[in-house]
């Protein structure tokens, strides 16, 4: 069984996961427009790898959405 403390933690990483993809798609989208960034750009700019951002947000879509 998952101790509560660590399903707290993994909660919280997650959450700051997804800000820091949030983040570096809205930099990045300001910078260069939403049809020249790529999610491996996303991904690189966010520290993480690219298939962390589609578990996040499925596909574009989704995430210039989510951003605005």
């Amino acid at each position: 069984m998952t101790r509560p403390y660590r399903m707290k933690i993994r909660a919280e990483r997650q959450a700051d996961t997804h800000r820091r993809i949030l983040e570096a798609a809205t930099r990045l989208h300001r910078t260069h427009g939403p049809d020249r960034t790529t999610i491996s750009d996303i991904a690189r700019l966010a520290g993480v790898e690219p298939p962390t951002v589609t578990r996040h947000f499925p596909d574009r879509a989704s995430l210039v959405v989510r951003r605005s």
